[in-house]
């Protein structure tokens, strides 16, 4: 015996049975057939004794409707990606928008999507996704060090680093532009950033607490809360606040309504993580920032 469990006293027995000691048990009663059991049902309707039914407390049971049904349809934890993944954001295809009322999205309660990704081994295409390069340039972003000149050579470095830790598909690191990445660090707001380095953050996990009614228009419990997770591409800290931003590789005619449309469609994302910043460092969120890397153009939002 185990010294631990020399002094506990759960008794119990093991017994081992084989196939055929099952097979020659049998059934313990004979199977009741359908038509039997309801003629036996009627018979007994018939002798039962229905003077102390409270009709109406059965009228109640029957008509119960729990008044927080919209609860049970979602979960207290989701992250930015079951939030988001409705919206079909071509960057990263978990993201997309935020809206305060998240209703617009189908379902209205648990943002999941009802299709199942297929297999790999189903799929006769293996080219890159523009999702898969939307994050392979992310974690560029996330990798490089800012400490040295950022030209081509220094991205091609980065790269074949994570290809040979096997972190990024060669085949995905060869479809990343790797001029969007210089370009982005050569323009005026990404000097601003190297300027910044002692308090610039990248690729920020949050976990934030909302009212559910805040973010479901059918849950009236004014107490429920969920639990919102998700990461944030990059934000520094100045003596007036923060400043946020977020890359975007989606393309986009540039043009003022193609500039205005992905705004739209991220200007939530963005509210959502200045909101987890500021209940973060208890700082107000001065900038928020959309960098469009297709066209090479910031874009506040």
């Amino acid at each position: 015996m185990l010294p631990d469990l020399k002094d506990d006293e759960t008794q119990f027995e093991l017994h081992f049975y084989s196939a055929d000691d099952l097979v020659n048990m049998g059934p313990r009663s004979k199977p009741t057939t359908g038509k039997i059991w309801l003629q036996d049902l009627k018979k007994q309707v018939k002798s039962a004794d229905y003077t102390d039914v409270n009709v109406d407390e059965i009228d109640q049971l029957m008509a119960f409707r729990y008044q927080h049904q919209a609860e049970t349809q979602t979960t207290a934890y989701q992250s930015v990606s079951e939030i988001k993944r409705l919206f079909e954001d071509p960057d990263l295809k978990q993201l997309g928008d935020f809206q305060p009322n998240w209703q617009t999205a189908q379902g209205g309660n648990r943002f999941v999507t009802h299709d199942l990704a297929q297999p790999d081994f189903m799929q006769t295409i293996n080219a890159p996704t523009s999702a898969e390069i939307g994050t392979a340039t992310h974690l560029i972003f996330q990798e490089i060090d800012l400490a040295q000149p950022i030209d081509l050579k220094t991205v091609q470095a980065v790269i074949d680093r994570l290809v040979d830790q096997k972190v990024m598909q060669p085949a995905v690191a060869e479809r990343i532009k790797q001029d969007q990445v210089v370009n982005f660090f050569k323009s005026e707001f990404g000097q601003t950033i190297l300027q910044h380095q002692d308090s610039l953050k990248r690729e920020t996990p949050f976990s934030l607490l909302l009212p559910a009614k805040d973010a479901f228009t059918t849950v009236d419990d004014a107490d429920a809360k969920i639990l919102i997770h998700g990461i944030i591409d990059g934000y520094f800290v100045t003596e007036d606040g923060i400043t946020l931003f977020d890359y975007k590789t989606d393309y986009l005619q540039p043009t003022e309504a193609g500039i205005e449309k992905v705004k739209h469609r991220y200007e939530g994302q963005l509210r959502l993580y200045a909101l987890a910043l500021e209940k973060m460092l208890q700082k107000p969120v001065r900038n928020q920032y959309l960098y469009l890397l297709s066209i090479d153009q910031l874009v506040q939002v």
